[in-house]
């Protein structure tokens, strides 16, 4: 097979030159030139950040049917909902002669939200519906991204996730962790008379690591003993009443 090398020379400010060769199977250098190739190649990564507004701003993030029928209907939903966006922010780009590379999706997106009831009620008023069009085109046209080049953000969150464990059983079999003063209460209700706690306390008073998403704990001297992500020390006593049971059937 016949191919073509083009080489294209990278410079960053703050980093290495670095030469790129790009192997392509268009040989004819008249009608596909090397800059416009080159110029595609450093845009690849635009559909990148399709994907991550399908994710993102469409909240295809998680999938949340079961099948894979209904999967798959869920992922074409969300490909039409993008391209009808996609298709309304070109439309406004062409009126209003607008590079489309420099609207902002989100913008567009919150844009149709804000109008949408109202085009729909001016269904029967044709006259009414085109202003409102009009305005809405115009209103995403404005729009526009602040051109960045060389751009690069961080992929970090700002807000730091709440400590909550990961539901790893169907909700139904999850049980509700209860306060560390309710697990007083209900073990105190179940010894009766000082001798049963006293001897509670000399079975079961050490401190030992319980991992409250997967409800096992580790005794002192286990290589898990306060190193799991998620977890609280308690007593052996404490944390045998809400139904957490010892790793590997010891804790060790």
């Amino acid at each position: 097979m016949t191919v073509r090398q083009i080489r294209s020379h990278v410079q960053i400010k703050g980093f290495r030159s670095r030469t790129i060769i790009l192997v392509t199977t268009l040989l004819d250098p008249v009608a596909y030139p090397a800059d416009a190739i080159r110029q595609l190649y450093f845009q690849r990564w635009s559909v990148e950040l399709h994907f991550r507004e399908i994710k993102t701003l469409l909240a295809l993030d998680v999938l949340r049917c079961l099948s894979p029928a209904m999967v798959e209907k869920e992922l074409l939903v969300h490909v039409i909902a993008y391209n009808l966006v996609r298709s309304v922010m070109q439309t406004a780009a062409i009126r209003y002669q607008v590079d489309l590379e420099r609207l902002s999706f989100k913008g567009a997106l919150d844009t149709l939200k804000h109008f949408a009831d109202a085009v729909h009620a001016a269904n029967g008023r044709p006259r009414r519906q085109t202003e409102l069009l009009d305005a809405m085109f115009a209103l995403i046209a404005q729009d526009q991204l602040p051109i960045r080049p060389n751009r690069s953000e961080p992929r970090a969150k700002k807000r730091r996730p709440k400590a909550y464990p990961f539901l790893t059983k169907p909700r139904r079999k999850m049980r509700v962790t209860p306060h560390h003063s309710q697990r007083k209460q209900h073990l105190s209700s179940h010894l009766k008379g000082p001798r049963d706690k006293a001897c509670a306390r000399n079975i079961y008073g050490r401190e030992v690591w319980v991992d409250t998403c997967s409800g096992k704990y580790w005794k002192p001297g286990s290589r898990f003993y306060g190193k799991t992500k998620q977890g609280e020390f308690m007593s052996e006593l404490e944390a045998l009443d809400p139904g957490y049971s010892p790793a590997g059937g010891t804790g060790q």
